[in-house]
């Protein structure tokens, strides 16, 4: 629904990067470009925010879906579960 529902703006408030989401009834959510870290190092501090969902990815449970913002429009992906990521509740709905 934050995919296909909404309209989509790249903000920066206080200092921080990140993507507004607003629903046709006027409501929004912010996600910041937190990044995400995979074993060592972070990644994409202020570029990308990754979220995850609640949703192991089909056939493969060492992956999960997440949900991904940047300056690009937003997208569903997956992930190995062993990355980094803020987690946002965001249910991934299938069609």
């Amino acid at each position: 629904e934050l995919i296909n529902n909404t309209t989509y703006q790249w903000v920066t408030i206080n200092g921080v990067e990140r993507v507004k989401l607003t629903a046709a009834n006027g409501k929004s959510i912010f996600l910041p470009a937190a990044g995400k870290k995979w074993l060592y190092d972070f990644n994409d501090r202020d570029e990308i925010g990754y979220y995850w969902s609640s949703t192991l990815d089909d056939g493969d449970c060492t992956q999960a879906k997440h949900f991904e913002v940047s300056v690009n429009e937003p997208i569903q992906s997956h992930y190995e579960r062993a990355n980094g990521m803020p987690v946002r509740p965001v249910r991934i709905v299938r069609n």
